[in-house]
């Protein structure tokens, strides 16, 4: 999941910590020039508070949440072609206009998913499934 999907859906967050995440969440890039410490004293709680935030959306440290944050919304920024992957479709499309716009965001979609592909990752995956005689898969 998502850190901002983390930050908006505030499973199991404090009151203080949903202050917290709304004000991240606002801040977007901004979020670069900020620090724990800062980040506390704009939204009047502590700096523990905000490290807790970060320890919620399984990330260690403020500095590792900013980044990976930062990562996200520049990752985020660069997807999403000219069709709305939210609301592909409009209320006068016709048959051929959607089925071409199914088109391009599975075309979308799966160029995204190669390049999140990392060759030695793949390779190692590969040797763990070929390594091991028992396979358990779980359903989320």
């Amino acid at each position: 999941m998502l850190l901002s999907d983390k930050l908006m859906n505030k499973v199991d967050f404090s009151k203080s910590e949903i202050v917290i995440a709304d004000f991240i969440i606002q801040l977007g890039e901004k979020i670069k020039n900020y620090s724990a410490r800062s980040i506390a004293k704009e939204t009047y709680t502590s700096p523990a508070t905000v490290l807790n935030l970060c320890k919620k959306t399984g990330i260690e440290g403020f500095d590792n949440f900013k980044k990976a944050y930062l990562s996200e919304i520049e990752y985020l920024n660069q997807q999403f072609g000219a069709v709305d992957p939210n609301l592909p479709f409009d209320q006068g499309d016709t048959i051929f206009k959607i089925a071409n716009k199914m088109g391009s965001l599975y075309e979308e979609t799966i160029k995204d998913t190669l390049s999140l592909l990392h060759h030695d990752l793949f390779q190692k995956a590969v040797q763990l499934l070929n390594n091991n005689n028992n396979i358990h898969m779980e359903q989320l």
